[in-house]
């Protein structure tokens, strides 16, 4: 096979190192009990400050896109750190969830919330288990793909770390996480949804002193936190994580997870631009609606054609 007329210039300028190491494999074949993908789908993460920065990592994009490589997968993060399920603040006229994930027509959901809503404590469940409620019956009326219905899948929060220099009580804070996480499950069932716990894991994981720590302030994942994170909600997808290897630098799944680091950051630019105010709100007029929708048309382009770099650099790994 000759290699010297790849299309894409990134792809081009990673595949020696997959030729030389033809590092340990990366691609998997997906259990049929586990998340269902098919060719072409759109995956969208929504929610929290946890689902946000997971794009900055890229850690569960990777073992997504290693589990289906020939898929053609396109991943999107739209999660805003201090969104709740019935509380996001957003720019003037920006737009609801809805319309956003509209334009995005997902075919499958992972929504994370409970973290912030469980600083409420008790006080605030019987609120958080209607809000929720509310908010999931709606996601699922909406037909957002334009042809089927989204298949949603909701991700509780992690458990609270203990961190040193740190004057919070997580045992009091993770039993406020322990009855919202139960009630997610609840509403999960009475609703139809699958539910994911990272609670249960990330906890157990904490109570082991010899563990290295998950969070840098005890409920916001360090770079291993994601790492050890996006395995545990792997497994739980049903994901093949057992040759997974990012400590390879050099290596082709850390190749990988670089060209979806700069997808995300593309996207990130396009869905919430620094300049909101000049493209939707009180200063859109005169200039802004001339010059910002072939900007926004642009970065649509750009972010298209880091899809297909992704999906070119899988077609080259080894798979199994």
């Amino acid at each position: 096979m000759r290699f010297s007329n790849v299309k894409y210039p990134l792809l081009r300028e990673h595949l020696p190192i997959v030729l030389v190491l033809f590092s340990p494999l990366v691609c998997y074949t997906q259990d049929e009990t586990g998340l269902a993908v098919n060719h072409g789908d759109r995956l969208v993460l929504i929610g929290n400050t946890f689902a946000e920065r997971m794009q900055h990592f890229g850690y569960f994009e990777t073992l997504l896109y290693a589990n289906f490589p020939d898929k053609d997968l396109a991943v999107r993060n739209m999660g805003w750190s201090g969104d709740e399920v019935n509380l996001r603040p957003r720019p003037l006229n920006f737009g609801d969830m809805m319309f956003h994930l509209s334009q995005q027509m997902p075919d499958i959901i992972l929504a994370c919330s409970g973290m912030n809503e469980s600083f409420a404590g008790p006080d605030g469940e019987g609120r958080f288990e209607s809000d929720l409620t509310s908010f999931l019956e709606n996601l699922l009326s909406q037909n957002l793909d334009g042809a089927a219905s989204t298949t949603i899948y909701l991700i509780s929060p992690i458990a609270h770390e203990r961190v040193e220099h740190n004057s919070s009580d997580p045992d009091n804070h993770n039993s406020f996480l322990r009855s919202y996480v139960e009630i997610m499950r609840i509403v999960s069932e009475r609703i139809g949804i699958v539910f994911v716990d990272l609670f249960g894991p990330t906890l157990s994981y904490m109570t082991h002193e010899s563990q290295a720590r998950l969070t840098f302030n005890g409920i916001h994942p360090t770079d291993f936190g994601y790492r050890t994170i996006s395995k545990m909600l792997a497994e739980q997808l049903g994901l093949n994580i057992t040759e997974f290897d990012e400590t390879e630098q050099d290596g082709a799944g850390s190749r990988l997870r670089q060209l979806v680091i700069a997808k995300n950051r593309l996207f990130f630019d396009r869905w919430r631009p620094v300049n909101a105010e000049y493209i939707f709100g009180r200063r859109k007029e005169p200039f802004g609606v001339v010059n910002f929708p072939l900007e926004m048309a642009r970065l649509d382009k750009m972010i298209a054609a880091a899809d297909r770099e992704i999906w070119s650099f899988l077609r080259y790994l080894p798979q199994r």
